[in-house]
């Protein structure tokens, strides 16, 4: 009896936590990070906004292999409005992103977020971005 009310208890409480589980937004994220640059003595960047937290990470030029590349790490904590407002500007305004033309001597950015079943992984130099992007 006591074990057919437990199975019955967990097999009620199981799908609760997967069905408020799906609805957390603690899974999106946006992360950008410039790629190597012509002027190799500037550090290669990146910023993630997951949540409540912004991270940024900045590589480390000196003492370090190319092959190697060492970074420094930073996090914050913010207003969860700040990750809401770059999801609606994303979505907007990066839809048509020209990833088809390469510069010889640009600097490559990547652009990768998900925001629930939305994802998207965009590689783009900036010289080709609209003013509103």
């Amino acid at each position: 009896m006591i074990a057919s009310q437990i199975i019955s208890l967990c097999l009620f409480i199981l799908p609760a936590i997967l069905i408020s589980g799906c609805n957390n937004d603690s899974d999106d994220f946006i992360f950008i990070a410039e790629g190597i640059s012509m002027n190799p003595s500037e550090p290669r960047i990146g910023l993630e906004l997951s949540g409540t937290d912004l991270f940024y990470c900045e590589e480390i030029m000196e003492g370090t292999r190319w092959d190697t590349p060492s970074y420094k790490y930073y996090e914050a904590q913010i207003d969860p409005k700040y990750l809401r407002y770059f999801k609606s500007e994303i979505l907007s305004r990066f839809q048509e992103v020209d990833q088809s033309r390469y510069v010889a001597d640009g600097t490559e950015y990547s652009l990768i977020y998900k925001f629930g079943n939305q994802s998207d992984s965009l590689n783009f130099y900036s010289a080709f971005l609209h003013k509103t992007q």
